[in-house]
């Protein structure tokens, strides 16, 4: 009994493989193109990024897309500018809060370093949590905490998106005639 609830699974898993397959599914990181990615990124230099959490931002970027010390010839510049946003929650009978959302806002330029043109740019957002506590010390480091988890998550959606940007360029616009 226990073999058809396997036999089971390995036929669902190889339908789906199946119907990834058909539909054009690449895995942007899988080993055909991973190194290609790779290359790709480390062909985009990071620019500075003003306050402590873009500093933060820079290194976490520059760590998990830059191979070492070999640097490749840059074609792009990925320029970001950071918000951050505190929300509290929580509100008690003498106005104090208990919770608070941490919101830091990246907007995010990709400049072409050939002709100087902007060819990508957007914004996006992380969200990160804490509790404030009584003590003013646990609270600033669970603050600080909170940035450093919103950093993170910034940086690698950032990373996705100008891997996939480099990956598939959005075509030249094509002048209207008429």
């Amino acid at each position: 009994m226990w073999w058809a609830s396997r036999r089971a699974r390995a036929a669902i898993l190889a339908g789906a493989g199946l119907l990834l397959a058909a539909c054009g599914f690449q895995p942007m990181y899988g080993e055909s193109r991973g190194d290609a990615t790779r290359a790709e990124l480390q062909a985009v230099r990071i620019g500075l990024i003003p306050n402590r959490a873009g500093q933060e931002l820079r290194r976490y970027i520059l760590d998990r897309t830059q191979n070492g010390g070999r640097e490749a010839p840059a074609l792009y510049q990925l320029e970001v500018s950071l918000t951050e946003q505190r929300q509290f929650f929580g509100i008690q009978v003498d106005q104090t809060a208990t919770y608070s959302r941490f919101v830091l806002t990246g907007y995010y330029t990709l400049r072409d370093l050939k002709t100087n043109q902007v060819v990508f740019s957007g914004n996006t957002s992380a969200y990160s949590s804490y509790n404030i506590a009584n003590d003013p010390f646990n609270t600033i480091v669970a603050e600080s905490d909170a940035r450093d988890r919103a950093v993170r998550s910034l940086g690698d959606d950032l990373i996705a998106r100008v891997a996939l940007y480099l990956r598939n360029p959005a075509p030249p616009a094509v002048p209207k005639s008429g």
